[in-house]
């Protein structure tokens, strides 16, 4: 089997949180040159139209979807807006995060700080968790950006 072929997405669908800017964005045009139609989610809803309209750009079907990656109940309305719009989610990359401007050392970091981190793992993965086992997500940490980010 060729090497590029392993990494065929096509007919796969992909929502991508974090999508307008930085690796969420580099993500979602990687997916669409590999095939794949991808759902962007962003709380920057200029940014994340952007991201979707270059993926358009490269031949794929795109969404831009408003989603505060804090709020799991938005995190579940991505995923049925996925549903709705392509029948299926083959690929989830949770990609929104926070950064912090000024890093600082683990035992000065704040614990809203901290919160802030949990509440975006715990809302994103338990409706990723709900899907079936042939499912599969993929989680980064992305320090594009010193905003907090949504999917």
């Amino acid at each position: 089997m060729h090497v590029l072929k392993m990494f065929d997405l096509s007919g796969k669908v992909a929502v991508i949180t974090g999508a307008g800017n930085g690796l969420g964005l580099q993500f979602a045009e990687a997916m669409a040159e590999a095939g794949a139609d991808v759902v962007c989610a962003d709380i920057d809803m200029p940014s994340n139209e952007l991201t979707a309209a270059r993926v358009r750009g490269l031949g794929r079907k795109a969404l831009s979807v408003k989603c505060d990656v804090t709020r799991e109940s938005d995190v579940a309305a991505l995923f049925q807006v996925a549903d709705k719009a392509f029948g299926h989610v083959d690929i989830a990359f949770a990609n929104a995060g926070i950064a912090d401007a000024a890093p600082q050392p683990l035992h000065d970091y704040p614990t809203d700080n901290w919160r802030s981190w949990r509440s975006i793992c715990r809302a994103c993965s338990t409706p990723t968790a709900k899907r079936s086992r042939s499912w599969h997500a993929r989680a980064a940490a992305s320090s594009s950006t010193s905003r907090r980010c949504g999917a």
